[in-house]
């Protein structure tokens, strides 16, 4: 049709509903989600009803650890077709609400990954070196440690980690496998428990007690779920050596009014 200019093409209207929650230091860009679809943020939606009207018309819905209950689901209009949680896993949505909807429930599982096993062996590394009870006891005023080594020899553990064993708790996943390979390249031996019964390259499958029983450092990293809940409980924790220790970096339950 010569002449007529091409409609331009539909644009999706987005909401954010606590942008505050990723946006911390003010300084995240929204141009790219910007430049495809009508976007419109609210630093935080702190009452169910503030979430509905803000979610009138919209077809996208973002949230970052954000909960999103299956009685606010229920309500949800009809434009809404795609809800995306700004982190990783899926804890805070009612998936079963969601798909009874017919609306999409999409995460971004890769963001966190290099900052999550970077911080596991931050601590492992910390731990090796006693720095932790280091700063405890200078903040409390005692630099024995320090004035006099030879009396003091003995009282902090520092060892090196080539040798050492890690087990990984669910540690097939992408947080875990990079935690693992980390791991190796420091010379220790990577335990992994995992339901799957497989693990990464260089590491090897353990059963939890077995597991627990041969690590120096246990790195907790399955999601929570029914299955998972309480797993490192007092049943468990008796097969740990006690001076081992145990990160927890998985996912927990979300704090109610959070």
């Amino acid at each position: 049709m010569s002449g007529l200019a091409a409609a331009a093409p539909r644009r999706p209207k987005c909401v954010v509903l606590n942008l505050k929650r990723m946006d911390f230091d003010g300084r995240l860009d929204l141009s790219a989600l910007r430049a495809a679809a009508d976007v419109e943020a609210f630093d935080a939606s702190p009452s169910d009803a503030l979430i509905l009207e803000r979610v009138a018309g919209a077809e996208i819905v973002i949230t970052k650890e954000m909960v999103l209950g299956g009685d606010v689901v229920a309500r949800f209009p009809a434009s809404v077709r795609c809800v995306i949680e700004a982190g990783t896993g899926y804890n805070n949505h009612d998936r079963g609400a969601l798909a009874a909807r017919g609306i999409v429930l999409r995460t971004c599982p890769a963001y966190s990954i290099e900052a999550v096993a970077t911080l596991v062996l931050t601590h492992v590394l910390a731990f090796s070196a006693s720095i932790y009870e280091q700063r405890r006891r200078l903040q409390a005023g005692d630099r024995r440690h320090f004035e006099d080594m030879d009396a003091n020899i003995g009282t902090m553990p520092h060892f090196e980690l080539a040798g050492k064993t890690l087990g990984l708790v669910g540690g097939n996943g992408a947080i875990g496998t990079r935690v693992g390979q980390l791991a190796l390249a420091f010379g220790m031996r990577v335990l992994v428990s995992t339901r799957s019964g497989r693990c990464p390259a260089g590491c090897e499958v353990a059963s939890l007690p077995a597991l627990l029983e041969a690590s120096d450092f246990v790195s907790v990293h399955c999601p929570l779920s029914d299955e998972t809940r309480g797993l490192l409980g007092a049943e468990a924790l008796v097969f740990i050596y006690p001076s081992s220790y145990v990160f927890n970096t998985a996912r927990g339950a979300k704090r109610p009014g959070a």
